[in-house]
C-alpha cells in the first residue's frame, strides 16, 4: 500500500460526534446533508434544518400547468394504467433532469441509491434518446449534434437462429455512412459556426511552441509534487484553456464553448475556473497524461540501464550508459524534473501493465466507487445467507450450485438501475425533479430526531465555547448553539450570515468570500396548446453563445428548452428493468424485451403528441445582468413572459407557425411561469482553488473547524446536482465520523478518515494531497468505458470463463 493510500486510514484529528446539528438550507443539499446525518448519526443526535422560504427544496421548484383540468387527470390515469404515454404537464424552474456520468466518476451512482432508498422507482423516468443539441449562431439554429444522425451498423440478431448480417445489409449501411459523412464535411465546411473546427483541429493535433512549453511547465510543476497534483496556482479561465488548446483561436470558444457555459452554468467563459468546469478531465490530461507516459518511459530506460550495469559487473549504471534515441536526463531533457520516486515508479508500473488504456481519477472518486460496491455486497450478504437455507426445500427453483433463486429479491433494485443507466442519456422524475426533494422532506419530517424550521432564515453565525450560535429572527440575540454547523447556502449568503457586508466594506470572519459571486437567472416556462410549434428543429433545445450580437438577444437569453419533446422521450421503468438477471444466459432475452419496450413507448408518445401542446423553458440573465444591482432592474413577471416570448419568435422565425407562415396569428400560450432565481447559480472563477483554502483556514480560525460548507459554491467541480448530492454525502459522513468503507490487502475493512473533506468540507483545498490524481485502468472501472459487465454472487464483473469473474473492488 503506497504511503499517500495508507495516509487515508491513518488517525487523523477529529471532533466528537455532535449531539446537536444544524443544516442551513433547505434545498437539494441541505436536504440531503440532514438525510445521511440522520441515518449516519446515532438517534441520540439530534438534527435541526433551517430554511429561510416557506417552502423546502431551494432551486429545484415543479409546479404543474394552470392548464391541466380534473378530467385531464383522471383520463392521464386511464392512459396510465392502459400502458400508454401518460400526460405530464409540469413547469420547472430548476433542475429537470440529470445526464448519466461516463467517465471515471461514480457520483451519478450516488445519486440512483438515494433515489433507490426512497422508494422513488415508480416515479423515475429515464430516456435514452439521443436528442438533437442546437446552438443559435449568428441567426439561425444550427444542429452540432451530428453524431446523432450517424447510421446505424448492422447486428446480428440475437435469436436462436443466430441470423448473421446479409451483404445486401452491409453495402446499404456503408452506403448510408458514406451520405453521411458527405452531410457532415459540407456542414462543416459550409456553416459559419463550424468554420473553425478545422484549424482548432490542426493546433490541437500540432501544437505551437507556446502550447508546448505551456504544456512542459505544467508537466514539471505536476513531477515536483505528484501527490498533491493539481496544484491550487495551476488554474486558467476554461476559455483561454480553449484558446490555447486550439492554437490561440478564439472562435471555438466565443461562438461554441460560450453557449455550453451559459447552458450549464449562466456564467463568462473567460471568467470561470476551468479546473471547475465540464473541461476538467481534459486540463487534468493535459499535464498529468504525458506526464505518466514520460514516467513510463523513464522507468524502462533506467530499467535497461541497470540491467546493463549488472551484465558489466557494476552495482550502479554510470552516467555514459545510455541507450540510442534517450536522452538520458530525466524528463526526456526537460529542464526542472525531478528523479524518479517510489510514487512515480508505482505510476509508470500501472501505466505499463495497462499498456496505457488508463483513466484520470481522483483518489476520492476511486474510494467512492469501493464504499459503493461494498455497501452493494453488503445488501447481497443477508439475502444469500436466507437463499442458501432454502436448499432443499420442495418445489424450490434456485441455483444448484449456491441456492440463489430466480426471483427478484429487494436488493436487486440498485444493481439493475446502475447497469441500465449506462445506456440512458438522462433522467428525472414524471412529476418533475421535485419529487426527489418532496421524498427527502418527508423522509426527514418521519424522524423524531429531526426539526424543520422554514421559514426562518438565518440572520447570523458566531462562535462561542465550542459551539455554533445560529440567530434566526425568531431566536434570542445569541441564537441557539450547535456542536456542528453544515451550511449549504450559496457562498454570497454565507458571507453575510457571517457579518459580511456588501455595502458597508466589512468582511466579517469569511473575507475570502467578498468577491463570491454567483449569477442570477430568470426562469420563464411557456406552454403552448398547438403542438410542434418548433418543427423542423426537435430536440433538447439551443444554446445563445456570448458572440451573438445584440440585436439578436436583447433580452440577454441564454438559451432555450424544447420541454416537450424532453418529455416525450421519457419513458418510466419496464417491468424487467426492475428485477435482476443474474446471467449471461438472460441477456438475449433482455434486450428483446427492451427493443419491444421502446417500441411501444414509440408508438404512444407519437399518439400523445398531438394533445400535450408546445412546452418551452426560456433562461434569461446570468452574467448577462451582472449589473442588475437592484430589484427594479430585473423585469417584472409579464415583462418575462413578453421577452421570452420575443426570442421565441426571433429565433424561430424561419419556422411555419414563429414565423407567421401563412398569415396565420402569432401562438399565444395557455399558461405561463415565471421565476427569478437569484444569486441561484454560484461562479467558480479563476483561482477558485486559493480561495476556497483561505476560507478552510478562516473557518477553523473563526469557528473553531464546526461550521463545514457543502453545496455548489466550494464544490472542485463546479456546481450542479451530482456534485450537491456527492458533497451532502461528503460532508455527513465526516460530521458522523465515518468514512468511505474499503477492504484493505488483508481483506480487512477500514473506513477513511474523509481527510479531503475535513472538518470544514474543504480539506481538498487546504491540502491537495488528501484527494490528489491518478491511474486507473479502464478495464478495472464497472460499467464504463463500454466495459461489459454482469451482476453475481454480490459483485459487477467481467465474466471471462464460465462463472469466473472479475470482481470489484479487486484491489486497493
Amino acid at each position: 500500500m503506497s504511503q499517500r493510500r495508507r495516509a487515508s486510514f491513518s488517525p487523523s484529528p477529529r471532533l466528537p460526534v455532535p449531539k446537536r446539528v444544524a443544516v442551513i438550507g433547505g434545498g437539494l443539499t441541505g436536504l440531503t446533508t440532514a438525510y445521511y446525518l440522520a441515518m449516519l448519526l446515532p438517534a441520540t443526535s439530534h438534527i435541526t434544518v433551517y430554511e429561510g422560504s416557506g417552502r423546502l427544496g431551494g432551486w429545484i421548484d415543479s409546479e404543474s400547468s394552470s392548464s391541466s383540468t380534473t378530467s385531464d387527470t383522471a383520463n392521464n390515469e386511464k392512459k396510465k394504467d392502459a400502458g400508454e404515454h401518460e400526460r405530464t404537464d409540469v413547469l420547472e424552474a430548476g433542475a429537470r433532469m440529470v445526464a448519466p456520468q461516463k467517465g471515471a466518476r461514480y457520483d451519478d451512482f450516488l445519486l440512483l441509491e438515494l433515489i433507490d432508498q426512497l422508494g422513488l422507482h415508480e416515479e423515475l423516468r429515464v430516456s435514452e434518446w439521443k436528442a438533437a443539441q442546437y446552438i443559435y449562431y449568428p441567426d439561425h439554429l444550427v444542429n452540432v449534434s451530428l453524431g446523432n444522425l450517424r447510421p446505424q451498423r448492422p447486428q446480428a440478431e440475437d435469436n436462436q437462429e443466430g441470423r448473421s448480417v446479409t451483404l445486401a445489409e452491409q453495402l446499404a449501411y456503408w452506403k448510408a455512412f458514406g451520405r453521411w459523412v458527405v452531410w457532415c464535411a459540407t456542414r462543416v465546411l459550409q456553416e459559419p459556426l463550424f468554420r473553425s473546427l478545422l484549424p482548432g483541429a490542426f493546433s490541437y493535433l500540432l501544437p505551437s511552441t507556446a502550447k508546448a512549453e505551456k504544456m512542459q511547465a505544467r508537466m514539471v510543476a505536476a513531477s515536483k509534487a505528484p501527490g498533491r497534483y493539481p496544484p491550487a496556482s495551476d488554474d486558467e479561465s476554461a476559455g483561454a484553456f480553449m484558446t490555447r488548446m486550439s492554437g490561440g483561436n478564439t472562435a471555438l470558444t466565443d461562438n461554441m464553448l460560450s453557449a455550453v457555459m451559459h447552458g450549464i452554468y449562466g456564467g463568462d467563459v473567460w471568467k470561470l475556473s476551468v479546473a471547475s468546469s465540464i473541461l476538467r478531465p481534459q486540463w487534468l490530461k493535459e499535464a498529468a497524461g504525458p506526464l505518466f507516459r514520460l514516467y513510463d518511459r523513464q522507468a524502462k530506460i533506467a530499467e535497461l540501464r541497470r540491467q546493463q550495469a549488472a551484465r558489466m559487473g557494476r552495482a550502479q549504471p554510470e552516467d555514459h550508459d545510455d541507450f540510442p534515441g534517450q536522452n538520458a536526463g530525466l524528463g526526456g531533457g526537460i529542464a526542472g524534473f525531478p528523479p524518479l520516486t517510489a510514487e512515480t515508479l508505482r505510476f509508470a508500473e500501472e501505466y505499463s501493465a495497462a499498456k496505457g488504456k488508463v483513466e484520470l481519477m481522483m483518489e476520492s472518486d476511486l474510494q467512492l466507487l469501493h464504499d459503493i460496491m461494498l455497501r452493494l455486497r453488503d445488501r447481497y450478504e443477508p439475502w444469500l445467507a436466507a437463499a442458501q437455507k432454502k436448499r432443499g426445500t420442495p418445489g424450490y427453483e434456485g441455483d444448484a450450485d449456491d441456492g440463489l433463486p430466480r426471483e427478484a429479491s429487494p436488493f436487486d433494485r440498485l444493481p439493475m438501475l446502475m447497469m441500465r443507466s449506462t445506456g440512458w442519456t438522462q433522467f428525472g422524475f414524471a412529476q418533475g425533479f421535485g419529487t426527489l426533494t418532496d421524498a427527502l422532506a418527508r423522509s426527514l419530517r418521519s424522524r423524531p430526531n429531526v426539526t424543520i424550521r422554514s421559514g426562518e432564515p438565518v440572520t447570523g453565525l458566531r462562535y462561542e465555547a465550542q459551539r455554533v450560535r445560529v440567530a434566526t429572527p425568531k431566536t434570542s440575540a445569541d441564537g441557539d448553539a450547535y456542536d456542528r454547523v453544515v451550511s449549504t447556502v450559496a457562498s454570497p449568503t454565507l458571507f453575510r450570515m457571517a457579518g459580511g457586508s456588501d455595502t458597508s466594506g466589512d468582511s466579517g470572519q469569511l473575507p475570502s468570500l467578498r468577491d463570491a459571486h454567483a449569477v442570477t437567472i430568470m426562469v420563464v416556462n411557456l406552454h403552448y396548446a398547438e403542438p410542434n410549434l418548433h418543427r423542423p428543429y426537435g430536440g433538447f433545445g439551443y444554446l445563445i453563445p456570448q458572440s451573438v450580437p445584440l440585436e439578436e438577444n436583447p433580452e440577454g437569453a441564454l438559451g432555450v428548452i424544447f420541454d416537450s419533446d424532453r418529455e416525450m422521450s421519457m419513458r418510466e421503468l419496464f417491468d424487467f428493468e426492475r428485477t435482476l438477471v443474474m446471467d449471461d444466459a438472460h441477456a438475449t432475452d433482455v434486450y428483446n424485451k427492451s427493443q419491444k419496450g421502446l417500441d411501444a413507448t414509440r408508438a404512444a408518445r407519437a399518439a400523445a403528441d398531438s394533445t400535450r401542446g408546445s412546452k418551452y423553458t426560456v433562461m434569461l440573465g446570468g452574467h448577462l445582468w451582472d449589473g442588475y444591482q437592484y430589484p427594479d432592474d430585473f423585469p417584472s413577471a409579464d415583462e418575462a413572459v413578453r421577452m421570452a416570448e420575443a426570442v421565441l419568435r426571433r429565433h424561430l422565425r424561419d419556422t411555419p407557425r414563429f414565423g407567421g407562415g401563412g398569415g396565420a396569428p402569432m401562438p399565444t400560450p395557455i399558461a405561463t411561469r415565471t421565476k427569478l432565481c437569484r444569486e441561484c447559480i454560484p461562479q467558480h472563477y479563476v483561482g477558485h482553488a486559493r480561495r476556497m483554502a483561505a476560507l478552510d483556514a478562516e473557518l477553523k480560525a473563526a469557528f473553531g473547524g464546526r461550521l463545514a460548507v457543502a453545496g455548489g459554491s466550494f464544490t472542485a467541480t463546479g456546481p450542479g446536482v451530482l456534485p450537491s448530492v456527492r458533497s451532502a454525502y461528503d460532508v455527513a459522513l465526516r460530521v458522523a465520523g465515518r468514512g468511505y468503507q474499503m477492504v484493505l490487502e488483508d481483506k480487512s475493512r477500514r473506513e477513511t478518515t474523509m481527510a479531503h473533506v475535513g472538518d470544514t468540507g474543504l480539506g481538498r483545498f487546504a491540502d491537495p494531497a488528501t484527494d490528489s490524481v491518478g491511474m486507473r485502468a479502464r478495464e478495472l472501472l464497472p460499467l464504463r468505458f463500454n466495459n461489459k459487465h454482469v451482476y453475481a454472487r454480490g459483485y459487477f464483473g467481467r465474466n471471462v470463463h464460465g462463472d469466473e469473474y472479475v470482481r470489484y473492488p479487486v484491489r486497493q
